[in-house]
């Protein structure tokens, strides 16, 4: 299994396409951060971690990880070599949890590499460490307490849609295909999670609030903002968050078991 896992990384590691996408991630959050310091040149480094200027990059490498997530399931039917891949003395679900593993690797590293650039980045166009320790009373953190929580809150919901483009690769052949609808979709829920979300609200149905998408929305605010009675714009959706994330993570292991079980009965009398 430790060898599959290795032969999955080496894989993505040779791939230009996995190494392009984390620069260009690195060079569109560059870009945005310098727009913002050359319009405000009132922003401190506080003042830019409060705005989310770590989180910028984070959005694309989400995009980006789908990407190769969607690559790394689809890539052994598409070049026709997954039957070679099944004669070795491993399952299809071990084949299916080494490519899990390779892009959760890259999904991480990615995040953390990004994260750590736009920190730096932030301290030197902010003027450095001045205004760090002061604490934010609107949501109970320092800018740099608030600055991991954002990733935080950003990396567990990224790991969510990258599960759910898991599901919907198990069954594909085509990478493009795959992309195509796994980038729909993320779109599509995080819209959906929005209109839930204020349809809840609206309609005071609270027991729906246990749907996966609106939790992504009220962990990602209560990350946020721990140790606050209120969470703005949420009011009536507060959730306990162990109690969100557990929901969460069971949806995470149901929609990772649906992947496996799709992949195991697959036919590949084609490939």
């Amino acid at each position: 299994m430790a060898n599959l896992y290795k032969n999955e990384l080496r894989k993505l590691v040779a791939k230009k396409s996995s190494w392009i996408m984390l620069l260009v991630a690195l060079l569109f959050e560059t870009l945005i951060l310098v727009a913002q310091v050359v319009t405000d040149k009132s922003l401190t480094t506080g003042k830019l971690l409060m705005a989310g200027g770590p989180s910028i990059g984070g959005t694309f490498v989400l995009i980006f990880s789908i990407v190769m997530t969607a690559i790394i399931v689809t890539e052994e039917f598409q070049r026709n070599t997954v039957k070679l891949l099944l004669t070795r003395p491993y399952t299809r679900s071990q084949v299916l949890f080494a490519k899990f593993l390779s892009a959760m690797t890259y999904l991480l590293v990615s995040y953390f590499a990004v994260y750590l650039y736009g920190i730096i980045f932030v301290v030197i166009a902010g003027g450095g460490w001045n205004d760090l320790a002061d604490t934010v009373r609107a949501v109970n953190a320092s800018p740099i307490q608030y600055a991991f929580r954002g990733m935080a809150a950003q990396l567990f919901v990224a790991i969510f849609y990258l599960l759910v483009t898991f599901l919907l690769a198990a069954g594909m052949r085509s990478q493009a295909l795959s992309i195509t609808f796994s980038i729909g979709l993320y779109f599509l829920l995080q819209n959906i999670g929005t209109m839930l979300s204020l349809l809840i609200a609206y309609t005071k149905m609270f027991w729906l609030k246990w749907n996966p998408m609106t939790l992504i929305l009220v962990s990602q605010d209560s990350i946020l903002n721990i140790g606050l009675t209120k969470i703005n714009g949420f009011n009536g959706l507060n959730t306990p968050l162990w109690a969100a994330m557990l929901a969460l993570i069971a949806y995470m292991v149901i929609i990772y078991l649906l992947a496996d079980l799709i992949f195991r009965k697959r036919d590949i009398s084609l490939s």
